[in-house]
């Protein structure tokens, strides 16, 4: 009805793009990432003109101006952003899923790990260890030690010296709350804020339960509903997850971004691919079993009002909500409760790169485009995001509010878990190493 409408008030047609698909043509002449971030569609030729579907009318002016001279004359026709969106899919899936998969520079990318000459340093280091090894165990073994050794001295040093630092600012922190002279920065700037659009990316695989559990949790967030965008990010084979999804009764700040199949299924790839559907200025990353304080957009919308643009990336603290559901739980959470309250917070204020948890993470919408979103190919695109963001100048910082999650407290579950960090750490090193200066 409301298409209906607006199709009457500006005199053009409601488009059946079920029907009558677009030209491919058509939409590779603009790039179908255009098409997809400015919600439009070019869909047929029709006598020297080029008809361009719009989900937003009002905005038809302003994008008939960059279109191509091959084009002719624009007509308006409109259709809903999400037949949009389908039909752009189904025309350009492999386009857009091998952008997804490329979206980083090679050089910043693991995808092209065996190009340069560090592998063969590599190489050469480990068949001289094995060597040394082989004809002088004893020196070998007091070498490795001592590496070990030193390993541990300076990371516990690195350690030590957050914890000091976390201590100051705590005691700082506390004395300008207890003083009622120094003004509150965040309450200063909160009625002159105009509140922008905020996207969430929630990576959802294999899930039977969201309609309770997922919605439940997000709808306790109180930022203003028309400003606030869920994108629930499904792979195209995972029918478990569609098949939930259909059956959902989901509100209509919630949507679907259907990843299709590519070279590679991660959740990077994924994150990449609905980047380019996200309507927010701000984008955030959820994990599906994610329970968000309450107020937690207001807080990282005042942070990124109070901090210029060289502040790119804010970074929330994690907690459980089955901490004591058994040993290994509990052990994680302490684990957590130092790494998110004492390291990373150290490690901000000594200037330090900050290796990114995978959820609860805040971009600004431009920096993260301009550094090419997530390496699709890098199990812990986290980690490798922060050193990117330090890499190209910008800074991470952490923010004060708290997302609960499930701790991973099965043994087997917890070794496989902790093998792929261990493995896409040793990924980041190793691309980031290539240029260590």
């Amino acid at each position: 009805a409301l298409y209906r409408a607006l199709a009457h008030q500006y005199g053009c047609i409601v488009a059946d793009l079920a029907a009558e698909p677009p030209d491919a043509r058509l939409v590779d002449a603009i790039g179908a990432e255009n098409c997809v971030r400015n919600g439009i569609l070019p869909w047929k030729t029709v006598g020297g003109a080029t008809v361009v579907i719009c989900s937003r009318p009002a905005d038809f002016p302003e994008h008939s101006r960059w279109l191509p001279e091959s084009f002719g004359p624009a007509r308006l026709a409109v259709a809903p952003e999400s037949d949009i969106q389908d039909a752009l899919i189904a025309a350009r899936h492999r386009a857009l899923a091998n952008r997804a998969e490329t979206r980083v520079a090679a050089s910043q990318s693991c995808r092209t790990w065996q190009t340069g000459p560090n592998w063969r340093y590599a190489a050469a280091g480990l068949v001289t260890v094995a060597a040394l090894t082989v004809l002088a165990p004893i020196a070998a073994f007091t070498l490795l030690t001592a590496w070990a050794v030193l390993t541990l001295l300076v990371n516990t040093g690195l350690k030590a010296g957050a914890a000091v630092l976390y201590r100051r600012a705590r005691r700082a922190a506390k004395a300008a709350a207890a003083d009622p002279a120094v003004p509150d920065p965040a309450a200063q700037s909160a009625d002159a804020l105009r509140l922008p659009t905020v996207s969430i990316l929630v990576p959802l695989f294999h899930e039977t339960e969201i309609a309770g559990r997922l919605v439940r949790r997000l709808e306790a967030i109180d930022y203003p509903r028309e400003l606030l965008d869920i994108c629930l990010v499904v792979e195209a084979d995972d029918t478990l997850t569609r098949n939930t999804l259909a059956v959902s009764d989901l509100p209509h700040w919630m949507r679907q971004v259907t990843v299709p199949g590519g070279a590679v299924r991660t959740k990077p790839r994924a994150l990449n691919f609905a980047l380019d559907f996200c309507r927010g200025s701000i984008i955030g990353v959820y994990d599906a079993e994610d329970a968000p304080e309450p107020g937690q957009i207001h807080k990282v919308v005042r942070r990124f009002a109070m901090r210029g643009p060289s502040v790119a990336c804010l970074q929330g603290v994690l907690d459980f909500y089955n901490a004591r559901e058994n040993w290994l739980a509990r052990a994680f959470a302490i684990e957590y409760a130092a790494w998110f309250r004492v390291t990373l917070p150290g490690l901000e204020k000594m200037g330090f790169a900050v290796p990114l948890g995978g959820t609860t993470l805040f971009f600004r919408r431009a920096a993260l485009e301009e550094l090419g979103g997530w390496d699709a190919h890098n199990v812990t695109e986290d980690a490798d995001l922060g050193i990117r963001l330090a890499r190209h100048g910008y800074r991470t910082e952490l923010i004060d509010t708290v997302t609960k999650e499930e701790a991973n407290c099965r043994p087997w579950p917890w070794v496989k878990q902790r093998s792929r960090w261990i493995k896409g750490y040793a990924m980041t090193w190793g691309v980031h190493m290539r240029a260590p200066g």
